[in-house]
């Protein structure tokens, strides 16, 4: 019971409120903001969603990612810039992840989109 209320609290803060967009977003500062220590966050994080609280963020950043890229409003921003808005903080970075979340990388993935 006490695992979901947590993980209702991190998901409010993190997707409804797209805080994963802070580049300076840590464990440690989260666990501040809501009030809950950090190591029941990681916990909850591992246990709910069977990750890491890195590798949750990543997931976050990597679909907001996905979606600006595809977004005809967001077209003039760069693949760097989308990067940087969706809280990554290199274009390389960004590169080498949504490689490895989506098997693309984000100019294939924009190509792989248009065609539908």
């Amino acid at each position: 019971e006490k695992a979901n209320e947590i993980l209702n609290s991190l998901k409010s803060k993190l997707e409804e409120e797209k805080g994963y967009r802070r580049q300076e977003l840590t464990l440690a500062k989260l666990s501040e903001e809501i009030n809950i220590p950090s190591k029941y966050i990681s916990q909850v994080i591992n246990q709910k969603l069977n990750m890491s609280f890195s590798d949750y963020l990543v997931q976050l950043r990597i679909a907001d990612v996905k979606g600006t890229l595809i977004n005809p409003e967001k077209k003039h921003l760069t693949i760097s810039g989308i990067a940087e808005e969706s809280g990554f903080t290199s274009g390389s970075r960004v590169n080498y992840l949504f490689k490895q979340h989506t098997g693309f990388t984000p100019s294939a993935y924009i190509k792989s989109q248009n065609k539908e």
